[in-house]
């Protein structure tokens, strides 16, 4: 992922987003541990085995660090 971090800065993008499922935590840990901040979350916005689950927005913008 960091590859990919640095590559996006080399090509000039100031911002990188995600959306991730609330209950995946280890995934949302290790994106904070990058530098993501959690930006909001979308109510039960996917339907998985009959279940409603959140999505966390985060972000990551890449002229500030």
């Amino acid at each position: 992922m960091l590859a990919a971090l640095n590559q996006a800065r080399i090509s000039g993008l100031i911002r990188v987003q995600l959306s991730v499922h609330a209950d995946n935590t280890r995934a949302i840990a290790l994106y904070e541990k990058t530098g993501f901040i959690r930006e909001g979350i979308q109510r039960r916005s996917v339907l998985i085995d009959g279940r409603f689950i959140d999505t966390v927005n985060m972000a990551l913008m890449l002229d500030e660090q």
